[in-house]
């Protein structure tokens, strides 16, 4: 059973500023057609489409240049969709982060480094992902490419995860802030696990809010909502 997900939303306002040249969304998916791409089996939930040109509208709004495509846990080890859409946008302006699958070869490999594929995701909330004993396998095939490892966790599996992360030999991504929220009972334990991985000089972490809030969707489900919320997110 899977859940379904708000579509996007219908109109995408302009910024009071516009991003600063050669900005980079640094994280979203392509969803695309579901007889193209069909979603894996078993998959959390089930999204609606979510074009590159969808995103690109969106993004020349905004003034953001370049992009990362990140492969979303519903494609499984099939990276064709994610593919597909950084060879549409060329490399001059994309990078890709894929999951692999058991049988992939070094000449795959090279073959997704051409392609401008420079980060291997490791999801461990969602269906689908790849499970953390494959981490340091993974790890030690893409060094050599200079590749980093995007980890999606729950904030929660983070202090026991971050000795692990500490020791890949590749630099490190942490998706949507870890999903720390500050409501957890060991929130101090998943902040400081956070904490010391982002001092070590390898790892990054993504800005994003909404992962983190305790609120569902408090800042877009309704317009009449929206007047009444002290935060808006865009």
């Amino acid at each position: 059973m899977t859940i379904s997900c708000l579509p996007a939303s219908v109109v995408a306002r302009p910024p009071r500023h516009r991003a600063p040249r050669l900005s980079c969304d640094c994280h979203f998916h392509v969803f695309g057609d579901s007889v193209a791409y069909p979603f894996s089996v078993p998959r959390d939930y089930t999204p609606p489409g979510a074009s590159l040109e969808a995103w690109q509208e969106m993004a020349g709004i905004l003034g953001l240049e370049r992009m990362v495509i990140v492969q979303p846990s519903v494609y499984g080890t099939d990276n064709r969709c994610t593919l597909d859409a950084l060879q549409a946008v060329g490399v001059e302006r994309g990078r890709a982060v894929v999951v692999l699958g058991d049988g992939v070869s070094d000449a795959d490999l090279e073959r997704l480094n051409a392609a401008g594929v420079r980060g291997v995701r490791f999801n461990l909330v969602n269906a689908g992902g790849l499970t953390p004993d494959r981490v340091a396998a993974v790890a030690r095939r893409v060094a050599p490419l200079g590749w980093h490892l995007q980890f999606y966790v729950d904030g929660t599996q983070l202090p026991e995860l971050a000795p692990t992360i500490a020791k890949m030999p590749t630099p490190v991504v942490i998706d949507h802030m870890g999903q720390i929220r500050s409501s957890s009972p060991t929130y101090r334990k998943e902040l400081n696990a956070m904490l010391t991985l982002m001092s070590n000089g390898k790892t990054w972490v993504k800005l994003c809010g909404y992962r983190a809030s305790t609120e569902s969707y408090s800042y877009c489900v309704t317009k009449s909502h929206l007047q009444k919320s002290d935060t808006w997110y865009y």
